[in-house]
């Protein structure tokens, strides 16, 4: 699995003179773990998930490029909603197999942060995050604590020479607005015959976050084009998956399944 089919340069491209440039402080998360924990986290991502395809791991299928340690900058939105949505309920009335529907009232508030890339070509989901809503199953929410934050004068010369930094490219309304349809799409109820909830931004900091990040190129079995290029990102604070772009889930079941039932 060689990495010389792999350019060394930026691994996202440079932004010109007139890209983004935010006029907010930055602020740093220090890195905590040595990348040969994140290696482990990455390999295990890539090679033994179980949607991995069949013959991920043959060398002629996939080609690992070396691990890059990146400071990834994130809007980190705080915010609060508040709101009420109103449900039917069925009352039952007698010992009939009917009922009276009933309108019900319920109210939330809830408030805190939530991360939003701030680099369009990272492959990372806004995801709501514990405080919001109990979620299951895959890559979980980027969550930064406010006595995680350190000033960007604070950090250490070390870290910031040894990690490429990726530019901004997201500008601030766009993640406050984006913080703010993830939110009210995890609160408000589907099947409510009314809800009025409405998110305020209490406050947003631009975040440096450290990740290791790890290239792939797959041309196996469930590839979707020629040669699927692929991700993993693990963070280099927590040792936790951050982001991942795998090929294609359905078409490595699928190959699986073709494989299980051929004889």
């Amino acid at each position: 699995m060689s990495a010389t089919i792999f350019s060394d340069g930026p691994l996202f491209p440079r932004l010109k003179a007139s890209a983004h440039e935010p006029g907010e402080p930055w602020f740093v998360v220090s890195r905590r773990l040595d990348q040969a924990v994140a290696e482990k986290t990455a390999r295990r991502e890539i090679f033994h998930r179980w949607l991995a395809p069949a013959d991920i791991g043959k060398a002629r299928a996939t080609a690992l490029d070396r691990t890059r340690f990146i400071q990834v900058p994130f809007w980190r939105v705080d915010l609060s909603i508040d709101g009420f949505h109103v449900n039917l309920n069925s009352l039952q009335v007698g010992r009939g197999p009917f009922g009276i529907p009933v309108p019900m009232i319920s109210s939330k508030h809830r408030s805190g942060p939530l991360m939003v890339s701030a680099v369009s070509a990272f492959p990372y989901e806004v995801k709501v995050p514990r405080w919001l809503v109990h979620t299951v199953g895959g890559v979980p929410p980027l969550e930064v604590g406010a006595e995680e934050l350190l000033p960007e004068s604070a950090a250490s010369e070390g870290e910031e020479s040894a990690a490429e930094i990726v530019e901004c490219d997201v500008p601030r309304e766009l993640a406050e607005r984006t913080a703010q349809t993830a939110v009210l799409n995890a609160v408000e109820p589907s099947y409510a015959i009314y809800s009025k909830y409405e998110p305020r931004v209490q406050s947003v900091s631009l975040v440096r976050y450290p990740i290791f990040y790890v290239r792939y190129r797959y041309d196996g079995e469930a590839r979707r084009h020629v040669s699927d290029e692929c991700a993993v990102a693990v963070s280099a604070r927590t040792g936790k998956l951050v982001a991942a772009k795998h090929p294609s889930g359905a078409r490595a079941a699928a190959g699986k399944l073709k494989r299980l039932f051929s004889f």
